[in-house]
């Protein structure tokens, strides 16, 4: 996503990177903020006053009082002619940072106020950068909180100004991040739009491998339109080898599908050998699965025990006797989904298959 650079280093450096020692100042030593504010008025000294009540604005803003915080904004304003501190936007930025820590707490503030009015400010003060940061962070909220709508509008609009930037790598993340929300929102067209939309942009950008990743997530989501086996040897080229596995899973999946579950099982137990190699138990276990999917297309029912058998034995050699759960789940619905007598039968059929391979 896009990074976030500090907008200013002057006084007030920001509530995120100066967030906990502000807190403590405002929480142990506001007296001695007011009493500096009140020596400055005093000594007519504009310069020390317009930091000062900066200060305590933040300050202000982080205790809960965003009334009187926006009282001393409004009465800093007037001092920005002061030689010292002639920078555009110095006030703005401040309110952004301590509306932005607000919207984080969530305590006596509507959050949804707090962010839309932190970016407001951060636009303002001509701060590009964390003015996308913020509606960024706005858009998460509102997913976290359940709230697809506003995470959308939030992320499209973040989408329009960084188009507008030219920040492309920006663009891709927040496509990706807007294609995760329209799947759960049940959008699936809009989703596999923005991942096309963000695999173009990897692909521009010059990064083939997160092109292929992007490709690879499409899939998931509709596989229908995916070339698996075109998409494995891209992944092999960038050597991506977990992305590798999936498509040739995938790939042999869909053969098995399409009714040539023969060269279905052939790419399957192909990937199981790369997952092996490679020490991959998820994507072993995928293969594994497929192998089995493909011998149960055949009418091969020892065969299917046979390779759940094997993944659950592999597995917990490896990792532990919890990890051939899966396996065990798949082998004790064979009963149901095959009957009981031919499940019998194909299990008599494992197990004289094993007592050859002894001899």
């Amino acid at each position: 996503m896009v990074q976030r650079v500090d907008g200013d280093s002057g006084l007030v450096a920001g509530l995120e990177t100066a967030g906990q020692a502000l807190r403590a100042r405002a929480e142990v030593a506001q007296a001695d903020l007011r009493a500096r504010h009140a020596a400055c008025i005093a000594a007519g000294d504009e310069s020390g006053l317009f930091a000062v009540t900066l200060e305590l604005a933040a300050a202000a803003m982080v205790l809960g009082a965003p009334e009187e915080a926006m009282d001393l904004l409004g009465a800093a304003t007037p001092l920005l002619h002061a030689e010292a501190h002639h920078e555009h936007g110095q006030v703005e930025r401040v309110a952004g940072h301590a509306l932005r820590e607000l919207a984080r707490r969530g305590v006596d503030v509507d959050p949804t106020i707090a962010w839309d009015a932190a970016a407001t400010y951060f636009r303002r003060a001509g701060d590009r950068v964390l003015r996308w940061t913020v509606l960024q962070e706005a858009a998460k909220w509102a997913l976290d909180t359940g709230d697809h709508e506003a995470a959308l509008d939030r992320m499209t609009a973040l989408i329009a100004e960084l188009e507008a930037g030219h920040v492309f790598a920006g663009v891709m993340d927040c496509l990706v991040f807007r294609a995760t929300v329209s799947q759960g929102s049940g959008d699936a067209a809009a989703a596999l739009d923005d991942l096309d939309r963000a695999a173009g942009l990897a692909a521009q950008l010059g990064l083939e491998g997160r092109a292929v990743q992007l490709l690879a997530q499409r899939g998931e989501i509709d596989g229908t339109k995916t070339d698996w086996e075109e998409l494995a040897r891209r992944a092999e080229q960038v050597k991506d080898v977990h992305t590798e596995l999936k498509a040739r899973v995938a790939a042999a999946r869909t053969r098995t599908l399409a009714g040539d579950s023969v060269g279905g099982e052939a790419l399957a137990s192909e990937a199981i050998k790369l997952a092996l190699r490679n020490d991959d138990p998820t994507m072993f276990f995928a293969a594994s699965v497929a192998v089995a999917e493909a011998r149960d297309a055949q009418a091969n029912h020892p065969g299917v025990i046979d390779a759940l058998l094997g993944a659950k034995a592999t597995l917990e050699k490896a990792l532990g006797a919890d990890s051939g759960a899966p396996a065990v789940a798949l082998l004790n619905e064979l009963p149901h989904r095959w009957g009981d007598a031919a499940f019998q039968t194909a299990l008599k059929a494992y197990r004289e298959m094993g007592a050859q391979r002894v001899n």
